[in-house]
């Protein structure tokens, strides 16, 4: 911690800055910190020093004005009220040409010699501040678990979506395999195993079929999942096998919610469609 501050010092350095003179600070009777402010009860501007009225010396009432803090020389000749000279107003200039060691210095020891004065004051003076300071952190730290909280509520909607999902399709091919039939199996002479009968391999077909107002159902529907994409003119689809495809297929059928408000349905009929090696899926023509 830095030395006591060495008052000769102090007036030298307010010397060389303010033009004083020794003589000057000689004729210092008694000085004082005193902040002014407008008495509306007395219609005047003054302060107070140790409980007793401070004044404003009349030759100096356009120099200290409401509002400021100033260095005094206090006129001890009554003891119900002083009238101050001023000396040396206390604001933002003069405390930035102290030194921070004097700063500090002055700070400690008035936080030292008055603590049991000053701390009640600022007690009172910044309670609702560190409430409210307190009460902002608190609810930035709700707002902040409540977000983290509502994301992985999401994502667990979205992950109970896609287990539901899954389970679906694990029916949907459960029960197609049971209906799969099962031939026997002979040994050629070659030693090679042959079908009984042999199974007719059937040609692929092209076409999609609307079903329902917002269902599409093709042999070509064979994966679990697919991404399906809109043209902005409402004119295509653009239909693609994917793993984490937003769309579910069971049964060769695809569902899409909201399609009949965007292509009217009055009864199945076969959709215009090909395949499209530029997208990788079908491009499926709506009416």
């Amino acid at each position: 911690m830095a030395g006591k501050v060495d008052f000769r010092d102090f007036i030298a350095q307010l010397n060389n800055q303010f033009g004083t003179t020794e003589g000057d600070w000689n004729q210092l009777a008694k000085t004082a910190i005193v902040t002014f402010e407008y008495d509306d009860k007395r219609d005047n501007i003054s302060g107070k020093y140790k409980g007793v009225p401070v004044f404003r010396h009349r030759e100096y009432e356009n120099t200290i004005l409401a509002g400021e803090t100033w260095i005094c020389k206090l006129d001890g000749s009554h003891d119900n009220y002083h009238f101050a000279t001023p000396v040396q107003k206390v604001d933002a200039s003069f405390l930035f040409e102290l030194k921070k060691d004097q700063i500090d210095e002055i700070a400690e020891t008035v936080w030292k010699n008055h603590e049991g004065a000053i701390r009640p004051s600022l007690e009172e003076r910044y309670h609702d501040m560190m409430i409210e300071n307190v009460s902002k952190a608190v609810e930035d730290a709700k707002s902040g678990f409540k977000a983290e909280v509502d994301d992985l509520n999401a994502k667990i909607r979205t992950l109970e979506q896609r287990d539901a999902e899954s389970k679906q399709i694990i029916a949907s091919l459960e029960e197609k395999a049971k209906a799969v039939p099962v031939y026997p199996v002979k040994i050629t002479p070659g030693g090679m195993p042959q079908m009984l009968p042999s199974v007719q391999t059937l040609a692929p077909v092209s076409s999609v079929r609307r079903t329902s107002p917002d269902a599409m159902q093709s042999e070509f529907f064979t994966q679990s999942r697919y991404f399906i994409h809109v043209s902005a003119d409402h004119r295509i689809i653009v239909i693609r096998p994917h793993a984490e495809g937003n769309v579910v297929c069971m049964d060769n059928t695809i569902t899409l919610e909201g399609l009949s408000i965007i292509s009217s349905f009055n009864e199945p009929y076969d959709m215009v469609s090909e395949y499209s090696s530029e997208y990788g899926g079908l491009l499926v023509h709506l009416k």
